[in-house]
């Protein structure tokens, strides 16, 4: 690895790392929120000799290091719209928001894999660090989440790879592991038709029967489900046969935004219950789901330099081939423009294995220098790669 001591560099910030990622665990924000969070992670990019973006996206933050980035180092910026159960001394000061993901330890893996690579002097090619918005799933007002909103806004153009972090709470500190798989993610979209039914067609109102529709929709949520999911209406398109008569269709297009797979399964059922409620010989509401636009895989040679650099770095026994994970997978959206791969870094305490996700979700933070160091090492030998 061109004989430079990745892991011992990195074990020098390993300390500088647990601050960072504490102060960052204290001001959580939901997406496209994250103010406080860019302000945080720009400082410490420009304080490290890059070129400092923000506003990408709405509230991300690009750096970027040498000429001609070609290689980004891709980190997640926003919390979960859930209350902070850990009691720690770093706990979150946002109520009901929380990094019960995780994107604290990530953002602080990849803000000392910054460092580190500014610490080589003169990059014969460049490399940019992503600091992404709104990677939950949470929609903004067309529909867009923070992936779609970066790309949009140029934070992938000139690169030619992609790559990311993530800890993982199941897995012992001092362990990584190499997605191996597919992160095309379930679908979350949804299109509802409605139209006259084999009756009663004269009298048939579409708009009328939405508006039933949606008080079925929305009136079942609760408190609990609110803060796991939610439902948004992006659009509605309704078209008439003549400027004074009844709507006769009418299209709804919105998005639901789950953080686990109960979640998920309990939003679907919500939608198909509220179609089914107005169904009828008068009317017909159609359902459908919608592929995501993000259907990118991770790149299989991509993969394998990341999994060689882990392995010269703590050892192939510390090294894994693993299946993705739910909480991986905006990172698709971002690999359909560009080929990239993600490594996990375990961070689960020994004596109380946390889940994602939830109030009481926290991590072994011993072994962050494991995260950063391959980071960094893997970014240094793409950029030395790329053409």
């Amino acid at each position: 690895m061109n004989d430079i001591p990745w892991l011992q560099l990195s074990r020098d910030l390993q300390a500088e790392m647990v601050e960072q990622r504490r102060q960052l665990h204290a001001i959580p924000e939901l997406g496209f929120k994250e103010e406080k969070t860019a302000a945080f992670v720009a400082e410490k990019l420009g304080q490290s000799g890059y070129r400092v973006r923000e506003k990408v996206g709405a509230t991300g933050v690009v750096g970027d290091l040498g000429p001609r980035p070609v290689v980004a180092i891709r980190a997640e910026m926003d919390g979960l719209p859930i209350a902070d159960g850990t009691g720690s001394m770093y706990r979150s000061q946002h109520a009901g928001i929380s990094h019960s993901c995780g994107h604290d330890v990530n953002m602080a893996c990849a803000l000392a894999a910054a460092k580190l690579l500014a610490s080589q002097g003169n990059l014969e090619r460049g490399v940019r660090i992503l600091m992404q918005p709104a990677s939950e799933e949470i929609a903004d007002a067309e529909g867009k989440t923070g992936t779609f909103r970066v790309i949009e806004d140029g934070a992938m153009e000139g690169l030619n790879s992609i790559i990311g972090l993530h800890i993982d709470a199941t897995m012992p500190a001092g362990t990584v592991g190499i997605i191996s798989e597919s992160t095309r993610p379930i679908p979350n979209n949804f299109k509802i038709e409605i139209s006259a039914g084999a009756t009663g067609r004269d009298k048939f109102d579409a708009v009328r029967v939405t508006s039933i529709l949606l008080q079925e929709l929305f009136s079942t949520s609760n408190k609990e489900s609110e803060n796991q999911a939610s439902t948004i209406i992006n659009a509605i398109e309704t078209a008439t046969t003549a400027p004074e008569a009844a709507c006769q269709h009418v299209i709804l297009k919105g998005t639901f935004n789950a953080f686990n797979k109960d979640a998920r399964r309990e939003q679907m059922k919500r939608i198909e219950s509220a179609c089914e409620a107005i169904n009828s010989k008068t009317a017909t509401c159609h359902l459908q789901y919608l592929e995501s636009d993000a259907a990118g895989q991770v790149d299989a040679e991509i993969s394998e330099i990341m999994r060689q650099v882990a392995c010269e770095l703590v050892g192939e026994a510390n090294v894994r081939l693993v299946k993705r994970k739910t909480w991986t997978e905006d990172f698709a959206a971002l690999l359909k423009v560009v080929p990239g791969s993600m490594v996990l870094l375990g961070g689960q305490i020994p004596t109380s294995r946390r889940s994602h996700h939830s109030p009481a979700f926290d991590v072994d933070e011993s072994a962050l220098y494991v995260g950063a160091a391959i980071l960094a090492a893997t970014a240094y030998r793409l950029q030395k790669q790329s053409q």
